[in-house]
């Protein structure tokens, strides 16, 4: 998939992520902490501290922003899905 055609659904160069969002999709998705932060290469304490209002840094957002838009999957990221 062409990462410019998603370009305009949000800005690479705001950091600004909803955490209650981010925490209810990990939720809807009944993965772990743990499991889902791994994928962008985040501890599973540090991953808390994000979904309770934590800013996330830059390179952490824009992985989790092209993620959450489908722009790129798990086994883009080099993850095995169960």
């Amino acid at each position: 998939m062409d990462i410019a055609v998603h370009h305009s659904a949000f800005d690479l160069n705001s950091t600004m992520l909803n955490s209650n969002e981010i925490r209810a999709y990990r939720r809807k998705r009944r993965e772990s902490q743990e499991r889902f932060w791994s994928r962008f290469g985040v501890t599973q304490s540090r991953g808390s501290r994000f979904e309770l209002g934590l800013d996330i840094p830059q390179p952490v957002a824009i992985l989790l922003k092209l993620y959450l838009q489908g722009v790129i999957n798990d086994s883009d990221l080099g993850i095995a899905r169960d």
